[in-house]
Formats: C-alpha cells, structure tokens, sequence
C-alpha cells in the first residue's frame, strides 16, 4: 500500500528531522528527507546482483504523480534488462544529435567554420546547392568514399573550383565530426582535387588597362548602382583595399581630424598572423566619400556600409554581381566591351600602376600585404607619410587616366 501522498509531501517539506530519513512508496519509489526538509523522490533496485538507488528528482520540482510515471518507465527498463541509472543519465543528458551529412555541415558551420573561416558562408551555399539535395538525408557515417567521388567529379565537370571547394569542405567537415566524437572515420581524407579530380587551379592576374579603367571609372559614377557601393568602387581603387576590409569596416575606425583610417587585425587578411592593424591615410579625395557614406549610414548605426534596414556588415557575397553588372552597362550605354573583372582586380589594377610611383616595400605596405618575418619582428614604423605620398601620386594618375 502507497504510504506517500500530495498532503504528506506538503507537510513535510521543509520540516526540520534529527537525520536523513526514508520513506516508502511502492516497488522501490521512496522519498529521502534531509535533515534540513529537503525530500527527494528516490528509486532502489537490483541489477547485476547489486542493490542500485537513484535519485529521481528534488519535490517540488517533480511532483508525485510525474515521479511515479518516471519510476514506471524506469521500472519498464529494468524488466528489459537495462540499467535505470544509465537510461536517466542518458535522457537527462538529451538526445545525440542527428548525424545526417547535412545536420553535421550545419553543426559543424555553425559551431566552427563561421567563427575560423572567412568564406564560411560562401562554402554553405555551395554545400546547399550541390550536396543537400543529393546526400543531405543520409547518414554522414553511411556516406562512402564512391559515393561522395560521384557527386564531385559530376560537379568537377562543370564548376571544377567549386568541386575543389565542396572536397575541402566536406573533408573539414568531417574532421570536425571525429573530433567531437560524431563520426569514426572521414572518407575523403586521401581524396585529391588535383589528382582524383583533376582540377587545375588557373592563377589568373588581372588588371585593367588605362582604356578599361576609364570606361569602368565612367560606369561607376553613372550607372544605377547604389549610392554605397559608388563610394565602396572609388575608395576600393584609391586605396587599393580588399573588399572585405570595407565591408566590415566602422565609423570608428575613419579618423577624420588625423586622416587615418585604422583597420583592426580581425577585419583584415594578414590581421590572424600578426595581430596587428593596417592603418591607411586619408587623403581629401578618400575624406569627402567617407562624408557620403556618413550621410548614407544611419546616425545611430556603428557599421559603415550596413545592410538594408540593420546594424550589421553587408553579406559577403552582396557585391558579386556588380562588376557584370557595370559591364553591361558600357555595353549598352558605351557601345563598348570589357573583359570580365572582379572587384578583386581594382586592387590589382592599383597595385601594377604602384610599381612606378612608390619603392617595393611602400607598395606592398599599402596593399597589406605582411612583410618579410624579421622585418615584421623589429620593424614597427607606420609608413603613414609614406604611405600618403604613394596615394597622392596614385589618385593624380588615376585622375589623368580616368580624365
């Protein structure tokens, strides 16, 4: 016969004892009280030859009638041969996760690549639209080698770097898998892109020619582009920068009374191995468009070139389809073609016509780019001065070309 009762329970919660005492409900549910008048729901049992107690859960956090259902599963357990203290620990610790090939990406996305790789969500688009839809709902584990080399060298035919790309990811993804303890083996550790699929990587250098430049220069100020991105193009050219530099780039960081534009170490390339910032100056042409972008950014707002309506950096693909776009401008308004570019060229395009106006070193400090490891070991000069006669050489000769 139950000896515990809701009315028990109440009026014995929080009363005082002499020492700990048990209290029998049936089939081994019981409730221990401390000294202090803490009662706790209780489970003893046998298993293996062993007398085992568990504690339910702390009253009243679980009332009665929860603690007997617990107790019915547990019980449910034991007549199956399994150990209730294992089977607690296990719900009270929750389901593992889905291991799908594509739950695994999103996890391994989410909980990793987004915090230590730049192009991480570039890479999950990729993985969206190439693997999801073909492999998405099979389990990681059971994915095999030929399998995954199936669905790469069909990708391979026609996007050979986006191949190259969905090999590397996959194989991270994996990696990561086995780290936290989610999958066994990674089956496309000894898979080469060059090899397996050969895929040859095309080292492509490009920079406008002077014709180029102006019909681009012309397209920028005139086209129908937005208002940030007009000033995004010029100040890319002028400085030289990447485009990540600007996008992720805050009010705070553009010192217009000293004219230096200060770039911390995690909005730049080279910023993880040095851990030091770039700083760039400022020169009246490059002032005047960050007024604009001022004017353009919301007052409230901490980020220079912010989304649509938020607070925060422009997506890194948002500036992708510019340069197509500019080109089909000239061709329609011009008459005139150009050969594709990236907005990766307009640093090229700055840096080749660098070569005669500035020393080597001056250039490529500029650029951003890190230089020679001892150099950066005793060398901590800013090169501002020098740096700011490279740009006024620089925006007069772009103004003679684009003129």
């Amino acid at each position: 016969m139950a000896m515990i009762s809701n009315a028990w329970l109440k009026a014995n919660a929080g009363r005082e004892r002499d020492g700990v005492e048990v209290f029998s409900d049936r089939d081994g549910l019981g409730v221990r009280a401390s000294s202090k008048g803490k009662l706790v729901f209780q489970y003893r049992y046998r298993f293996g030859g062993k007398q085992h107690r568990i504690d339910i859960g702390p009253y009243p956090s679980i009332s009665l009638k929860r603690a007997r259902e617990i107790h019915a599963e547990l019980r449910a357990e034991l007549a199956e041969s399994r150990d209730p203290k294992k089977v607690l620990q296990q719900q009270r610790l929750g389901a593992a996760p889905t291991n799908t090939v594509e739950q695994l990406y999103v996890d391994y996305h989410s909980k990793f690549a987004s915090h230590h790789k730049k192009s991480a969500d570039q890479v999950l688009r990729s993985m969206e639209l190439y693997v999801f839809p073909m492999l998405g709902e099979q389990q990681a584990e059971n994915v095999e080698t030929h399998h995954w080399m199936a669905l790469l060298e069909d990708v391979a035919e026609s996007a050979p770097s986006i191949s190259e790309r969905i090999l590397s990811a996959v194989s991270q993804m994996y990696a990561w898998g086995i780290r936290m303890r989610r999958v066994s083996v990674n089956p496309v550790s000894d898979v080469s892109a060059k090899y397996d699929l050969r895929v040859k990587r095309k080292v492509r250098v490009r920079s406008l020619d002077d014709r180029e430049l102006r019909l681009v220069w012309q397209a920028i100020l005139k086209s129908n582009l937005r208002p940030r991105n007009t000033v995004m193009l010029q100040l890319l050219l002028m400085w030289g920068g990447r485009v990540g530099e600007l996008r992720l780039s805050e009010k705070a960081h553009f010192d217009l009374h000293n004219n230096v534009w200060t770039i911390p170490p995690e909005n730049h390339k080279t910023g993880a191995k040095t851990g030091k910032p770039l700083k760039r100056p400022i020169l009246p042409e490059m002032a005047e468009l960050i007024k604009q972008c001022l004017q353009l950014s919301p007052p409230n707002y901490q980020y220079m070139f912010p989304k649509e309506g938020a607070d925060e950096p422009t997506s890194e693909t948002s500036h992708l389809g510019i340069s197509d776009n500019l080109n089909k401008w000239i061709k329609r308004r011009l008459a005139q073609d150009v050969e594709h570019w990236s907005l990766h060229d307009l640093r090229s395009t700055a840096r080749s016509r660098w070569s005669q106006l500035a020393p080597p070193h001056i250039a490529e400090i500029a650029l951003g780019h890190a230089l020679p490891k001892m150099w950066q070991t005793y060398d901590y000069y800013d090169y501002l001065d020098e740096q700011r006669e490279l740009y006024r050489a620089w925006l007069s000769k772009l103004r003679e070309i684009v003129a």
